[in-house]
């Protein structure tokens, strides 16, 4: 099983079944690991072991033949808003804080804009750098998973 950045192989650690997740390194396969070790398998699947300098995770397995796909869409709805509110967690202190990682994207988005060819009007570009600044000042101090699949 793939994604546009990763590898997910069954695999098996002694009797137990796993999955070892394979992806790109960055700061992003480094805070996965982190979010999953916080939430401890809590609402998500439980990190076994990983080597975030490597791009590993070794995850419990779960169970391929339970999906929201399956369900009508309210319990689907209503199971997805529990897990939301189940994975929000304080966030650990050794996480960057939204205010720093909207500061960042500020200031390295309009580069990129310029770097990838203008792929869009400017004033975009400008209005989402705005909308970042308000969210990093406004939010709370949760770790959520934006990423729901």
């Amino acid at each position: 099983m793939h994604g546009y950045l990763g590898l997910v192989i069954p695999v098996r650690r002694v009797e137990e079944p796993c999955v070892l997740k394979v992806s790109w390194t960055d700061e992003a396969a480094s805070s996965e690991a982190m979010a999953l070790a916080a939430w401890n398998g809590q609402g998500a699947v439980r990190l076994l072991a990983s080597q975030p300098a490597l791009g590993a995770l070794l995850l419990e397995r779960l169970d391929h033949r339970r999906s929201l796909n399956d369900v009508e869409i309210v319990e689907a709805v209503e199971v997805a808003s529990r897990l939301l509110r189940r994975l929000s967690i304080p966030v650990p202190s050794d996480f960057r804080s939204l205010r720093l990682v909207t500061q960042d994207l500020c200031h390295t988005l309009p580069q990129r804009w310029e770097q990838y060819g203008r792929p869009m009007p400017q004033r975009w570009v400008e209005q989402a750098c705005e909308l970042a600044v308000q969210l990093g000042t406004s939010c709370g101090n949760l770790l959520v998973n934006y990423d729901l699949h």
